[in-house]
């Protein structure tokens, strides 16, 4: 497992665990100066020898950097100019082929910006939604539910989540999938494809509840609410599907506390304090892992800064 996160300073940092009996280790991936703190950071394997990792500057650049079996380190590029990001914006990516990556933030006009790599051609730019399309500093999530399919939703300023999505030979469309006032300034999103044929999306109200939207073919999207108002802290919120029947939903309580969701087919949708008052920084940003089908792991920072790591093995 690898895992990432930018420090005070703007350092990038990295710890990687291999089941070994080293444990846990950590080095500084780029240093200080190089990530806009408070930006966003996202990271993708497309094979299992490779993995590739983006972040805002901290001149509001992307930034990339890249590992492959056999290098001697990791390669860096720049995927977009100074100026391109919000610094506080989130980020984005995908791997809905071996041979394809394709990663999203929001702009520092609000637009929404998309950046796609492929073998054959390398990495190319566009933008999605036009400026003013997007909150700065609220969420921004992609899935591929399968190798033809890309979705993407984000948080308008107004408080409404956009949705747009990809199919191979017919390109971008866009719906508002719930209306002005549904989410917080600064809320997260949090979205998995358990299989091939749902998605589920969530994020964090004005009011500090949960909500839940989730898509079938034959039903189109339903919307109920997961965790009631006050359940909340704003901001982060994250997801993983383990396996076809289970997923599972992690976000800060206003008090500091973690809360856990979790459903199976019965009996649906269940809830427990992961970690007790004054665990996390309220808000703070969550990383999850499914390594193998019967464990999951989450990552979260403290009110002091510390780098807090819960894992789970069924």
């Amino acid at each position: 497992m690898e895992v990432w996160w930018i420090r005070g300073d703007g350092a990038v940092i990295d710890a990687y665990w291999n089941n070994d009996a080293n444990g846990w280790r950590m080095f500084e991936l780029a240093g200080a100066g190089s990530a806009a703190p408070g930006g966003g950071i996202a990271a993708v394997t497309r094979a299992s020898d490779y993995m590739e990792i983006f972040w805002v500057g901290a001149r509001g650049s992307i930034e990339g950097a890249w590992w492959s079996q056999g290098m001697n380190g990791w390669g860096r590029q720049r995927l977009s100019p100074e100026g391109s990001a919000a610094l506080n914006s989130r980020v984005t990516a995908v791997s809905r082929i071996k041979d394809a990556m394709e990663l999203w933030w929001v702009g520092a006009n609000g637009s929404v910006q998309g950046a796609w790599w492929t073998k054959a051609s390398g990495w190319g730019r566009y933008e999605l939604a036009v400026p003013g399309s997007a909150a700065p500093g609220s969420g921004i999530k992609a899935i591929s539910r399968q190798g033809n399919a890309m979705e993407v939703w984000w948080v308008t300023p107004n408080g409404a989540i956009m949705d747009a999505y990809w199919y191979d030979g017919t390109g971008w469309g866009r719906f508002e999938l719930a209306p002005p006032g549904s989410a917080a300034n600064g809320s997260g999103i949090a979205a998995v494809a358990r299989i091939k044929d749902a998605m589920e999306v969530w994020w964090i109200s004005p009011n500090g509840a949960i909500e839940d939207a989730y898509w079938y073919p034959n039903a189109g999207w339903k919307r109920f609410q997961l965790a009631g108002p006050g359940s909340a802290a704003i901001g982060g919120i994250e997801a993983v599907a383990r396996i076809g029947e289970s997923m599972e939903v992690w976000w800060s309580g206003p008090n500091g506390s973690v809360q856990d969701a979790y459903w199976y087919p019965q009996p649906s949708w269940r809830r427990f304090e992961l970690a007790p008052p004054n665990s996390a920084k309220p808000g703070t940003s969550f990383a999850v892992v499914s390594r193998v089908d019967n464990s999951m792991e989450t990552w979260f920072s403290t009110p002091t800064g510390a780098v807090k790591d819960c894992y789970w093995y069924g």
